[in-house]
C-alpha cells in the first residue's frame, strides 16, 4: 500500500479532487479475502491525531452497467457466449491483482464498449501496422491471414453469438477501402453507418485528405459551381488520393484483414497490441493453433493482457514524473491527473512532453477525462 499526502486546494465534490491535506491512499488487496489496515499519525503545532484506514475487496461498482438508449440503466450484462455473468466480481478480482482502482476499469469498459464484448476492425491499423512490406501478420504461414478467397484457419469461431456492434465478418473478402468507404459518411455521405468519421482518423491521412478536399472546394466555390456539387467534388478528389496513392495505394489493393487489425473485447485490447505488447502467442501455421484473434473477445482473456499493459502506462507515468531514478512513487500529478495521462497512451496518445506553449498539452485530451466523468457512478459498495 503507498499513502501520499494530496496537496490540492478544495473543489466541489465530484470535481475529480479532493480537500487540501486529505490523505489519499493507493493500494489493492492481495487476495480475494484479505483486509488490510494501515494507521497514519500526523503532528502539528503540539497537537497529534490518527486515523485508521481500511482496504478490502468491495461487493459491487455502483448499482448497474450505465445507460441504456432508451435513459435507463442497463442491470445485468452478457458475455461473448451470450451468458449472464457478474462482471463487478471479475473488474474486482483483476483490480485486486493488478492495483488498479475498480472503479477507473469499469468506467473505461463503458468508454470502449458499453460492457459488450465489442469487435472494432482499424482500418488504418490495417493499412499502416498490418499490411506494411515487413508485416508478419501477412507472412503466408501467419495462420490467420484473410485473402481473396480465405478467412484463415482455424476459421471465425461460431460460439461468439453476442459480439457489438457487428459479429465477426465471414466469407467477406473487401479491400480495405470497400470496407472503409461503406463505413464512413467522411468519404461517403450515403453510408449506412459512420464508425469512421475522420476525427476518428490517423492523424496524417486526416490532414491530408483535409487538404486536398479544401483546396479543391475552395477552387470549384471561386468558379461559382454550386456548393452541393462542388463539395462532391471535392470529396471525391480527396477520396482518390487515399485511396490509390495514400501508402502506394494500399486502401485499394489490400484485402481488409478483419480478424487481425482489430481491437477485441471489454477495453478493447488490439491484436497486434496483445502480441507486440503483451505476449499473447503468435500462431504460425507449423505452431499453437489456439490462439484465435477472436479470443481476445473472452473475458478473462481480454482482461488477462488489457489491464497490465494499462499498469505498464500508469508505471510509465510516473516514472516520468519521478527524478529520473526510475521512482513510481511519487504521484507529482496527483491521482487524477495521473490516470487521465496513463489512460490517453492506453488510448494509443503518444506525447510524453507537455509543449512551451500548450503546457496542458497531455492532459487536455479528451478520452482520458471522458473515462474520469464515469468513475463517479462506479465507486466501490460493501
Amino acid at each position: 500500500l503507498g499513502v501520499y499526502w494530496e496537496t490540492q486546494k478544495p473543489k466541489p465534490v465530484g470535481s475529480g479532487n479532493i480537500p487540501d491535506g486529505m490523505i489519499r491512499l493507493i493500494g489493492r488487496y492481495w487476495t480475494a479475502d484479505s483486509i488490510y489496515k494501515v494507521t497514519l499519525a500526523a503532528n502539528y503545532s503540539g497537537k497529534s491525531g490518527s486515523i485508521t484506514i481500511e482496504v478490502k475487496k468491495p461487493s459491487k461498482l455502483g448499482n448497474d452497467y450505465g445507460p441504456l438508449p432508451n435513459n435507463t440503466r442497463r442491470t445485468s450484462v452478457s458475455d461473448v457466449y451470450n451468458q449472464a455473468y457478474n462482471l463487478d466480481s471479475i473488474i474486482i478480482f483483476y483490480a485486486g491483482k493488478y492495483g488498479i482502482p475498480p472503479q477507473i476499469l469499469k468506467a473505461d469498459m463503458q468508454q470502449e464498449g458499453n460492457f459488450q464484448p465489442a469487435y472494432r476492425w482499424e482500418p488504418f491499423v490495417d493499412a499502416v501496422l498490418i499490411q506494411n512490406e515487413r508485416s508478419r501478420y501477412m507472412d503466408d504461414d501467419f495462420r490467420y491471414k484473410k485473402t481473396a478467397t480465405s478467412e484463415g484457419q482455424p476459421g471465425v469461431p461460431t460460439t461468439h453469438t453476442n459480439v457489438y456492434p457487428i459479429q465477426y465478418p465471414q466469407n467477406d473478402y473487401s479491400t480495405i477501402w470497400e470496407r472503409f468507404f461503406q463505413q464512413s459518411r467522411t468519404l461517403n455521405p450515403n453510408a449506412g453507418v459512420n464508425r469512421y468519421p475522420k476525427g476518428l482518423w490517423y492523424s496524417y491521412p486526416a490532414a491530408q485528405w483535409t487538404k486536398r478536399y479544401n483546396t479543391k472546394l475552395n477552387a470549384l466555390l471561386t468558379k461559382k459551381v454550386k456548393s452541393t456539387d462542388a463539395k462532391n467534388q471535392a470529396t471525391t478528389y480527396a477520396n482518390e488520393w487515399l485511396r490509390d496513392r495514400y501508402r502506394n495505394g494500399i486502401m485499394s489493393e489490400g484485402i481488409a484483414q478483419t480478424r487481425s487489425a482489430v481491437s477485441y473485447g471489454l477495453m478493447q485490447m488490439l491484436y497486434s497490441t496483445a502480441i507486440d505488447n503483451r505476449g499473447y502467442p503468435f500462431d504460425r501455421t507449423s505452431g499453437e493453433q489456439n490462439h484465435l484473434p477472436e479470443y481476445l473477445n473472452i473475458t478473462d482473456t481480454n482482461l488477462t493482457y488489457a489491464i497490465p499493459f494499462l499498469l505498464s502506462k500508469i508505471k510509465a507515468e510516473l516514472v516520468t514524473q519521478g527524478d529520473g531514478g526510475g521512482k513510481t512513487s511519487n504521484w507529482t500529478l496527483g491521482y487524477e491527473k495521473t490516470i487521465v495521462v496513463a489512460l490517453n497512451m492506453y488510448n494509443g496518445k503518444t506525447a510524453r512532453i507537455a509543449s512551451t506553449e500548450y503546457p496542458d498539452t497531455r492532459y487536455n485530451w479528451h478520452y482520458g477525462f471522458d473515462v474520469m466523468v464515469k468513475v463517479y457512478q462506479y465507486l466501490p459498495q460493501k
